[in-house]
């Protein structure tokens, strides 16, 4: 059964690792092994239980907890998976530096677990030269894991950020209503629309960054806020209706340039 402890634990390893990639260094797939059915079935849960206990407030923690799940089931696969494939040499390729090594799970999911985390606490070592590249693997995994978790995070945290500075403005800018004629008002000063291309310009790289950080961290859809002027729905109706009433409101002929300029 030596061959399919180390076969299930390899498997596991590259589970985490084909997950990790597409989640992180290549994720406009729309899809992933793992990521992505967990951010749905934790949504789905969050859903629930916010129905059962009648408090919405609760889908706002939905995101962040995502995040560490994902990175827990990272480790552990990566953890676990490692242990399975060092099980067999317990006792032979893998030994105690003093007395007797336990040849249990538990002893291997302790020594992979040190090294994935990079602690070397030594008091189990490698004997040959093939678990002593093993390790030197595992460590260089786990460095690369928490750097890359760490990365994404930060990167996911920073999109959202963004996000919510584009909702904030366009909440303000329109009368904290969503109502798109107090934006509209706010450009045309006297009749004026001197600040309107600008601020139009500025309008579409938010947009287009909104666009694209969902496209590059679909777990920012699980990002909800119990406040409406953080939703996409609203970002999405204020853009929408201050296209549509550039385009029937205005005067085609006085602001033509205008009109032409937002290419609606």
């Amino acid at each position: 059964m030596t061959w399919l402890t180390q076969t299930v634990g390899v498997v596991l390893i590259a589970i985490a690792m084909v997950d990790i990639f597409i989640t992180v260094l290549y994720p406009r797939t729309g899809n992933s092994l793992l990521s992505m059915p967990i951010s749905k079935g934790t949504w789905n849960i969050f859903r629930q239980v916010a129905r059962w206990s009648k408090n919405d407030r609760l889908l706002s923690y939905c995101g962040s907890v995502i995040l560490i799940i994902v990175a827990i089931v990272w480790i552990a696969l990566f953890v676990i998976g490692f242990a399975l494939f060092l099980l067999p040499a317990l006792g032979t390729g893998i030994q105690a530096t003093q007395g007797k090594i336990p040849t249990d799970f538990g002893t291997a999911v302790y020594y992979s677990g040190f090294n994935f985390t990079t602690l070397g606490v030594g008091d189990l070592v490698p004997k040959n030269t093939v678990y002593r590249l093993v390790t030197i693997l595992e460590a260089a995994l786990g460095f690369a894991t928490f750097t890359v978790s760490l990365t994404y995070l930060l990167s996911v945290l920073n999109a959202l950020t963004q996000r919510n500075v584009f909702a904030l403005s366009l909440h303000h800018r329109t009368g904290s209503r969503a109502n798109a004629t107090e934006l509209l008002l706010g450009w045309g000063t006297g009749g004026k629309f001197d600040r309107a291309k600008a601020d139009i310009t500025y309008m579409t790289r938010d947009l287009l960054h909104l666009l694209e950080s969902h496209h590059s961290y679909p777990v920012l859809h699980y990002f909800r806020f119990h406040e409406a002027q953080y939703s996409l729905a609203r970002m999405t109706l204020i853009t929408m209706d201050t296209a549509a009433l550039l385009k029937s409101a205005l005067d085609p002929q006085q602001y033509r340039d205008l009109i032409d300029f937002t290419g609606i």
